[in-house]
């Protein structure tokens, strides 16, 4: 299935994670201040990614289907500030901006200097820019070219702004990658006024570039789905004249710990403000063997970055506080870190608001070591080996002055047990993850809450029966998370006792996989919620007829439930309070009847819409027409009749997945015309689109996931069919069980697999090597020949009854 209610899903993961995964970008007390929805909504995409580094640590593997790249990429990008375009409008901290007002490419009609622009294009000789991303370096003015700032003051270049793309896409991982790759040439130096730059590659020469203030280098080993990691030369020197640099970050760089001397010169450098060293390899003896005195930046160092190394002793705490007194944010996440550092350390780091332990091995009696650090507000220790029970632990936490500082406390992803204590004595408190853990018995009904807290989650753990009158007291909740527990209240008692102070402030509730038994009651006393997530309950009925208030709801999540309602019923209620503002809606795996109602257009905000797996019958009408900002739609495993036509879809530009397998549709698109859309994701398993092979999908070129099985599809595979195979994405296809003939090419593709399966078809001839990398092969019940030297191909194959 697609990436179902995905958009949900992942803005619950945000609401989790969102502190931890914004950590890099922000200042941690100021992005306090701002809500996930204001914060993590406006990059969701962002928060899915970083999910799957967690995901792929907490698996100690890599995300499914993150290719291997080989060749090491080139990135250049400038930043104002962090992230400019993911974060827009979050405050950021310990970033200046750029000396003079940077104008990126296009903005105003700033033009460059002839000899920078010379420069550029000799840099743009020596890469290989297989995804055209420098396509606009041909015009006069280079300033108005893609991924260059220019001042506009004097007009010189002030940043390249080239960042590499891989884009996962939730829930089956697809990757679309956008990079350049090749050396870094020496024209380069020519821009002198060149403030912010992050490359991969060879960048010795970069010592020249004495007003340089950012410097990102590495290879590429993270989330984004790329690995290939980068070796340095041993020297260093020139790292050493960058005498302006306040920002460094070396990534993935797998002899770093091999080459002390590239320590020795970042300890040189006077105005270094942030430092980031991930994934380098560094251990305890290799950061010991440095005295703290022999660094010049001890005073000017805020931020510190030692993430995805080695270290595995607490000692690290005294040798950071001894080299530098200011630090306000330092990052250790995904080490091998134990053991307790002493009081001390808490006293000395007076400047210290933000650590991110997690996905260490702490115990829960080592979190006592922070408790004297007074200026911390945010302290991140999900994933390490906490079996302490809740109570004590948060004790240990309070007997001292953090209790006065804390603002956000990440306990996710342990083994705490016990139940929910009185949290009040942290006054300060505004976000707490308890998620993850093997919390039990009731929220006692007594339970206080600190004053100013915001988000909440203690979801996946046991807490049973009941939502406490407590909740009374969390005027400022915006966003709540009690999915998957016990809880069985009835949901009307529910909302009246987070209605009574939350009403104004709650904008998200997640209580999904529960085991709440009852209908759906008004929730419109919510007055500013926007995401609503019951699924996987006994909810009964359908959809409340009517609201007392008007809402503003975004996402509605009713899936695996046992609605039984009829479905225009649903839709018409629903019309009645959420029709201009809904984006999503998931009735999917219920018991809904009735056939598909000529109202879906009264959402004109619509998204995405999933309806399959219910009881769905009927023709469908020729009037039947969909909301045009639809995305998604998915129909599949109904008992829907009729035939879908082109003019169903009119005007639907934005739809990229489209599920109507497993129904009795008969899908006929014109041979003529191609569709408006471009689908990523096409299920159209016995849809009757036979006994030609669609021509329309000549036009879809995005394709992902294409699944025309089953169809009555005979004669051989259109030639253009395989030239959907070079968009160098990881492909899913099935078109198997058709009456499918001749020999397959053996193409010569870049791209792999995930599953690629022709199985009971009428192919012939030898079998393509191209196919041998797919993670599943389904090449049974063919006329292939010479298929035993598959047997010793990786993944998982099929090849019976080929003869």
């Amino acid at each position: 299935m697609p990436k179902l209610f995905a958009l949900a899903q992942a803005h619950a993961i945000c609401v989790a994670y969102w502190p931890m995964l914004f950590t890099s970008v922000t200042g941690p007390c100021y992005l306090r201040q701002l809500s996930p929805r204001k914060s993590g909504r406006i990059c969701v995409r962002f928060c899915v990614h970083a999910l799957l580094r967690v995901a792929s640590t907490l698996r100690g593997s890599s995300p499914r289907n993150l290719r291997p790249t080989l060749k090491p990429k080139l990135i250049l990008i400038c930043f104002q500030g962090f992230f400019v375009g993911c974060l827009a409008g979050t405050k950021q901290t310990h970033k200046r901006p750029f000396s003079n007002f940077c104008v990126v490419h296009g903005q105003h009609q700033i033009r460059c200097l002839p000899k920078e622009r010379e420069a550029l294009l000799q840099f743009k000789s020596a890469i290989i820019d297989s995804y055209d991303m420098l396509s606009s370096w041909s015009t006069p003015n280079c300033c108005q070219w893609e991924g260059i700032c220019c001042s506009n003051l004097t007009t010189h270049i002030l940043g390249l702004h080239l960042p590499g793309q891989h884009y996962i896409e939730y829930h089956y991982e697809e990757i679309s990658k956008r990079y350049i790759t090749g050396e870094i040439h020496e024209s380069l130096m020519e821009l002198r006024q060149l403030e912010h730059n992050s490359l991969e590659g060879d960048v010795s020469q970069l010592g020249n570039l004495s007003q340089l203030q950012e410097l990102y280098l590495g290879g590429c080993n993270d989330f984004r789905g790329c690995y290939g990691t980068l070796k340095i030369n041993e020297g260093g020197q020139w790292l050493s004249n960058l005498i302006s640099l306040t920002h460094l970050s070396l990534k993935h760089i797998s002899n770093f710990n091999t080459s002390p001397s590239y320590f020795q010169m970042i300890a040189k450098l006077p105005k270094l403000r942030e430092l980031s060293l991930i994934d380098c390899g560094l251990s305890n003896n290799f950061l010991l063997s440095f005295k703290p005195s022999n660094f010049n930046f001890s005073t000017s160092l805020s931020v510190l970055d030692l993430s995805r190394n080695s270290f595995t002793q607490a000692m690290i705490f005294k040798w950071v506080s001894n080299t530098t007194s200011n630090l306000v944010e330092f990052y250790l996440w995904s080490n091998l870190l134990e053991g307790s550092t002493s009081n001390h350390y808490g006293l000395a780091m007076n400047s210290l608001q933000h650590l991110d332990l997690s996905y260490n091995v702490f115990k829960g009696e080592d979190l006592k070591s922070f408790m004297n650090t007074c200026t911390l507000c945010f302290l991140d220790m999900s994933g390490n080996k906490i079996v302490e029970d809740l109570p004590s632990i948060l004790r240990g936490l309070s007997s001292g002055c953090l209790r006065y500082s804390l603002q956000e406390l990440h306990l996710s992803y342990n083994q705490i047990t016990g139940s929910i204590p009185d949290l009040s004595i942290f006054s300060s408190l505004k976000s707490l993850d308890l998620s993850g853990n093997q919390l039990s018995g009731k929220i006692p009904q007594d339970t206080r809450w600190p004053s100013q807290l915001e988000h909440l989650s203690t979801g996946s753990n046991s807490v049973k029966e009941s939502v406490p009158m407590s909740f009374e007291s969390t005027c400022n909740l915006e966003s709540l998370d009690l999915s998957d527990n016990k809880l069985n209240e009835d949901l009307t008692v529910v909302f009246n006792h987070l209605s009574r102070c939350c009403r104004y402030s709650l904008r998200e509730l997640y209580l999904g996989r529960n085991k709440f038994n009852c209908a759906l009651p008004d929730f419109s006393m919510f007055l500013k919620l926007e995401v609503l997530d019951v699924l996987r309950n006994q909810l009964k009925d359908g959809v409340p007829k009517s609201l007392h208030n008007a809402t503003i709801l975004l996402i509605l999540d009713l899936s695996n439930n046992s609605l039984s309602e009829n479905l225009p019923t649903i839709i018409h209620h629903l019309s009645q309070y959420v029709r201009y503002s809904l984006q999503h809606l998931d009735l999917s795996q219920n018991q809904i009847t009735g056939t598909l109602p000529n109202t879906f257009t009264m959402f004109p905000s619509l998204k995405g819409l999933y309806l399959n797996s219910n009881k769905l019958n009927g023709t469908i009408s020729e009037d039947l027409r969909f909301p045009t900002q639809l995305e998604e739609l998915s129909l599949m495993s109904n008992s829907l009749k009729g035939v879908i036509k082109d003019s169903h879809f009119s005007n639907m530009s934005k739809l990229e997945t489209l599920e109507l397998l497993d129904n009795s549709i008969v899908l006929k698109f014109s041979q003529n015309r191609a569709p408006s859309f471009q689908l990523g994701y096409i299920g159209l398993r016995s849809c009757n689109v036979g006994p030609l092979f669609p021509k329309w999908i000549q036009s879809q070129n995005k394709i992902r996931f294409l699944d025309i099985s089953n169809n009555g599809i005979s004669n051989t595979l259109p030639i253009w069919f395989w030239d959907k195979f070079e968009l160098r994405n990881p492909i899913s296809i099935n078109i198997s069980y058709d009456n499918l003939e001749g020999m397959i090419p053996n193409l010569s593709l870049e791209n792999s697999f995930d599953s690629f399966d022709l199985g009971s078809n009428q192919f012939e001839g030898p079998i393509p090597s191209f196919i041998r990398d797919s993670t599943y092969i389904d090449l049974s019940n063919n006329k292939f020949t010479d298929s035993f030297w598959f047997l010793c191909s990786s993944g998982e194959i099929g090849l019976g009854a080929n003869y």
